[in-house]
């Protein structure tokens, strides 16, 4: 039989599984480099990647934060204008205090 190989990365497809992985954080392991360099490319794709995601969520986080906040100022808008309109409505209906009336 043939020597083994030194490395499994023998197809481009293989490289970018392993990094895809890596910066996924899921590290199956079916793919990993075997030289020192290759482990140290690998070791910095995946802590590169750690910061690009966190950075990802931290901005998602915000906008949708953001949108939440707008919605709720929004809905509470509507909420004191309907109130201050059924209050002008009660003052409308009710009629003036006639002295005349009474027999004052």
């Amino acid at each position: 039989m043939g020597e083994a190989p030194l490395t499994n990365f023998t197809f481009y497809w293989n490289c970018f599984w392993c990094v895809i992985i890596t910066m996924a954080t899921v590290g199956y392991g079916d793919y990993f480099p075997l030289t020192l360099p290759g482990r140290i490319i690998i070791f910095v794709t995946a802590i590169w990647a750690a910061i690009i995601i966190s950075l990802m969520v931290v901005a998602l986080t915000n906008t949708l934060e953001s949108i939440y906040f707008i919605i709720i100022i929004k809905l509470k808008w509507i909420y004191w204008k309907a109130k201050l309109i059924m209050l002008l409505n009660d003052f409308k209906s009710v009629k003036p205090y006639n002295k005349n009336l009474h027999g004052l």
